[in-house]
């Protein structure tokens, strides 16, 4: 089974750094979506996004956060979607599992995806921008939302003959 989590917890380490906060600092974007997008993780054609130039991303995404005068509290949201090495994912396979669950949110955010190979299990990191360019309205990160998301991402995973598992990373350091 696939794993989807979505990241909302401070590495113990960063703490004191971030202020028990994260991705509300103004080098959030910039930070997250430069380890996303990193060569040695990333193979070539392997990123891709809605709304955005993946080469540009931290740019746009606070061009629209500013242009809506949005510009602070929570700045992106980030998830993983792992698959174990038994599902028989392959790149191409997970390239066009990232294009379609980034879908779901393509239409009013900002969303860049890459397939990171450089772990055991092949995975996917998810950004999106939390202003969306629509209306500029902020993700609310809803309980409908959630579970429409998981929904969406398991009616893409059945023809490959899994599911996924949300998870959360609250007991994660």
């Amino acid at each position: 089974m696939a794993i989807l989590k979505v990241k909302t917890q401070v590495r113990e380490d960063m703490r004191r750094q971030a202020g028990n906060q994260k991705y509300h600092d103004d080098q959030a974007i910039e930070d997250v979506l430069t380890y996303i997008l990193q060569e040695e993780k990333v193979q070539d054609g392997c990123v891709g996004g809605f709304a955005v130039n993946p080469a540009l991303a931290a740019d746009q995404f606070e061009m629209v956060a500013q242009a809506y005068g949005k510009d602070f509290g929570i700045r992106l949201r980030h998830m993983i979607l792992s698959f174990s090495p038994h599902e028989k994912i392959d790149l191409h396979d997970a390239k066009n599992i990232a294009y379609q669950v980034a879908a779901y949110y393509g239409n009013a955010y900002q969303i860049i995806w890459a397939c990171h190979t450089d772990a055991r299990c092949l995975h996917v990191h998810m950004v999106m921008n939390t202003v969306s360019y629509q209306n500029g309205m902020k993700y609310d990160g809803s309980k409908v939302d959630y579970y429409g998301f998981e929904r969406h991402i398991n009616t893409i995973l059945q023809p490959y003959g899994t599911h996924v598992e949300m998870k959360s990373d609250k007991a994660d350091g």
